[in-house]
């Protein structure tokens, strides 16, 4: 407001001198110099089209974006929902010692995936109930692959953790798998009772000796620990006897 009142006050001027010699308004106009007449002219044709190709081209860019984030949110909320389900599967095996069983199929016209638990029955009716709910279907995830099976893909926990799929599950958000500008998500199964999640890089075979040694140390560690306190409930024992 500083910087215009110099231009108000010089305004003001010219019309007040417009009025005392009967010009008015008129004579304001006419007296501007040329550069304060192109001033107050209105936009044009072609500045108003320029406006509204610049607005067009920077909503496509917006609308863009959003979609993009849109499909990416849903993939990685779909390959949560997996994560999820094997966990679950793999809780099932170990705590009621059942054989279960995690199946994917493709759905028509590449629409995604659907899923079910697969199971023998030996649940409670709260378990049974929540294993073989209705789930929604995949439709962030097309394309899904274990080993050699890209089409029928069956993810198994048997034996109380003795019998269990060992590869990487791959699941990408384009219909031919890994390509360029396509989410991928990997999730690796070594074939026993393990922590389960995804990852950005697909695991090799040192990740999978790494996690079996890992599961030997735990093992030999639970049952040295075992045997420890078997051995001092024996000296316990013992000297209660005496």
């Amino acid at each position: 407001m500083v910087v215009c009142a110099p231009l108000f006050q010089a305004v003001e001027a010219r019309l007040d001198e417009g009025r005392e010699e009967g010009h008015g308004a008129r004579h304001f106009r006419r007296s501007l110099s040329p550069t304060w007449r192109g001033r107050f002219l209105p936009f044009t044709l072609v500045e108003v089209l320029i406006a509204m190709a610049l607005l067009a081209v920077v909503g496509g860019v917006v609308a863009l974006n959003v979609r993009k984030a849109i499909l990416q949110q849903r993939f990685r909320s779909d390959v949560s929902l997996v994560v999820h389900t094997l966990r679950l599967a793999q809780q099932l095996m170990l705590v009621f010692n059942t054989d279960v069983k995690v199946r994917f199929w493709p759905l028509p016209d590449q629409r995604g995936f659907g899923y079910l638990l697969d199971f023998e029955d030996k649940l409670d009716t709260y378990w049974k109930r929540e294993a073989t709910r209705p789930r929604a279907p995949l439709k962030g995830i097309h394309a899904i692959s274990f080993g050699s099976d890209t089409r029928q893909v069956e993810i198994q926990f048997l034996s109380g953790g003795m019998v269990m799929s060992r590869g990487i599950l791959q699941l990408s958000s384009a219909a031919e798998g890994r390509v360029e500008g396509a989410w991928v998500e990997y999730i690796c199964l070594p074939g026993f009772p393990r922590f389960l999640e995804s990852r950005g890089d697909p695991c090799d075979e040192v990740d999978f000796k790494k996690q079996e040694e890992e599961q030997r140390e735990l093992g030999a560690y639970v049952m040295n620990v075992v045997q420890e306190k078997l051995h001092s409930y024996e000296n316990i024992d013992g000297q209660s006897n005496k």
